[in-house]
């Protein structure tokens, strides 16, 4: 008998063991936890590195985009939690290096992202998108310079861009012009450099956004340009 009650009490204390294991709710090391904010902001970010490859983005432990492929003149505004965080780019070629870059967003905000660099995205262009006074009957343009010159003279990626009665400045790679508002028209476009030179005919719509990327690589002095139409902000 007493052999008996001496295993009962040892099914029971290890059912109790049991029991307790599955009800517990253990602590998380919050340090390892990553919770994106409520609050959002907005990004658009263009793949313009130089013989690159499709680049999966990630931020606060989600994906944003799943194929981020080499920029074809589409804008695409993905929302992002507000705050402090690292965006990271994991490319689809793995010969190729995957990249963070630290990224602080305002609530409310819209903001544009260009990676550059030759394969892989060493160089960034971080832009926040703002107009203040928008009228829908007018178009509004701006220019940014991305071409891949990490490891050449500055000199090399610089550009002068002319709207016919609008002159710009020279543009030094990450320079980049504010959204300048225009008339809805015909306009010649001329984009200059020492080795290219790109000219466009082009005649914006009402009420958009233009965001012409110069791109290109300074090693192979190939250079081009894409149209990036965005609606409003």
């Amino acid at each position: 008998m007493k052999h008996t009650r001496t295993i009962l009490i040892k099914t029971v204390f290890i059912t109790l063991m049991l029991f307790s294991f599955a009800s517990c709710k253990c602590p998380v090391d919050a340090e390892n936890v990553v919770i994106e904010p409520k609050a959002k902001a907005s990004i658009n970010i263009i793949n313009a590195v130089s013989y690159g490859s499709t680049y999966k983005v990630e931020a606060w432990n989600r994906t944003l985009i799943s194929e981020l492929k080499y920029t074809d003149g589409k804008d695409d505004y993905v929302s992002i939690g507000a705050g402090a965080c690292d965006l990271s780019f994991t490319p689809e070629d793995d010969s190729l290096f995957a990249v963070k870059y630290p990224l602080n967003t305002v609530e409310g905000e819209a903001y544009t992202m260009i990676l550059s660099g030759y394969r892989t995205p060493t160089q960034s262009v971080f832009v926040r998108d703002k107009i203040e006074d928008y009228n829908p009957q007018k178009s509004y343009v701006r220019f940014i310079n991305a071409v891949n010159g990490y490891w050449y003279n500055n000199n090399d990626t610089e550009f002068k861009v002319d709207i016919e009665f609008l002159m710009f400045e020279i543009l030094r790679f990450a320079d980049y012009t504010e959204f300048k508002e225009i008339s809805v028209t015909d306009y010649t476009v001329s984009f200059k450099h020492p080795y290219w030179e790109g000219v466009l005919s082009w005649k914006p719509e009402a009420g958009k956004l233009y965001t012409f990327l110069i791109i290109g690589d300074s090693h192979t002095k190939s250079y081009g340009f894409r149209e990036i139409i965005t609606d409003r902000i």
